[in-house]
């Protein structure tokens, strides 16, 4: 049995077994493994229930279950995806998308309460917010992080009477026309240095191309939960215009409509080499 996964070089697998059949006596024990330069961890095991802990000083810790045993049993596991978040600096959160092989794309979408970030529109200059890849090839992720409010951007907020603007709007839109939302697996996540804050699992009956899925509080990291599939685009108000006399409230969808935007034909390098690599890395292979 050989064990392996696409882990960052100096990645630390450690294996505590639960239990097992046991001809290698390791009922009780710990056994560890580090990653080489092909990103593989080799370890001998037998069949039994583990736990799986992956850390690497880049990434936050990922802890697991993982079942090793007789396939008519459903318990051998040929993958295991699992999906290693970089460390997050304070005063920063990230949001994140992950899904299953289909549908292709989905979007990730945070209105922020000055703008809307998605594919179209990738950054959010007031909040310093940011999406890093628009994903097209299933699985994701999708990542946008962004900064917490600090005070400068709470006193723009309260010198346009718009104080009650502290949250950002989370949902997901299915692009591509295969699948469905409810059968897609899509897992949103909230990430701050203490790691992760909240996990959202996309529900499992709605009709609908959208994911109406939470808000954020960037004051205070409070979670406003609507979990809901919708037939129609999600709106929030948003505060915008440039130069500032000309600063109006408005509706999120005046940012740009999610079912009449267009894609390029191609993805660009970095988009196509992220989607090869989410389509591989973070696997445990038996």
């Amino acid at each position: 049995l050989r064990p392996g996964g696409v882990i960052p070089q100096g990645g630390k697998l450690t294996l505590n077994v639960i239990q097992a059949l046991d001809p290698l006596k390791l009922l009780g024990k710990t056994l560890e493994g580090y990653a080489g330069v092909d990103g593989l961890v080799t370890v001998n095991i037998p069949a039994g229930s583990y736990t799986a802990t992956i850390q690497h000083d880049l990434f936050e810790t990922e802890t697991l279950s993982y079942e090793l045993g007789p396939p008519e049993q459903g318990l051998y596991e040929p993958f295991k995806r699992i999906m290693l978040h970089s460390k997050i600096v304070p005063g920063r959160v990230k949001i994140v998308l992950i899904w299953g092989a289909q549908p292709a794309d989905l979007d990730l979408f945070v209105v922020t309460p000055f703008a809307k970030v998605y594919h179209a529109c990738k950054q959010d200059h007031s909040l310093e917010c940011l999406l890093d890849s628009d994903m097209r090839s299933g699985y994701g992720p999708e990542t946008v992080t962004l900064s917490l409010m600090d005070d400068e951007a709470y006193g723009t907020l309260l010198m346009y009477g718009a104080s009650h603007l502290t949250k950002a709007h989370i949902y997901v839109h299915q692009h591509s026309t295969d699948s469905s939302l409810p059968s897609s697996n899509a897992v949103l996540q909230v990430i701050t240095e203490d790691g992760v804050i909240h996990k959202s699992h996309v529900p499992s009956r709605g009709i609908g191309n959208f994911w109406d899925a939470f808000s954020v509080d960037l004051r205070d990291l409070n979670i406003e939960v609507r979990e809901k599939i919708t037939p129609s685009e999600p709106s929030f108000e948003v505060l915008r215009g440039n130069p500032d006399p000309q600063i109006v409230m408005s509706s999120s969808k005046e940012l740009g409509m999610a079912m009449y935007e267009t894609k390029p034909d191609e993805m660009t390098s970095q988009e196509k080499s992220r989607s090869v690599l989410a389509a591989h890395e973070g696997f445990i292979s038996v």
